[in-house]
């Protein structure tokens, strides 16, 4: 039972850094695509 700790202490750092990477990602995503969109001159869609 000694073990459950750090392995639950480690599923929860490893899942939160995923989860982050991830809206970081989309961020970076979304945030490129306004971008070049405005640049384009075609303006955000919405």
């Amino acid at each position: 039972m000694l073990a459950v700790g750090p392995v639950v202490t480690f599923f929860t750092w490893w899942s939160w850094w995923t989860v982050a990477g991830i809206a970081l990602t989309l961020a970076g995503v979304l945030l490129l695509a306004s971008t070049r969109a405005i640049r384009d001159g075609t303006g955000v869609p919405g």
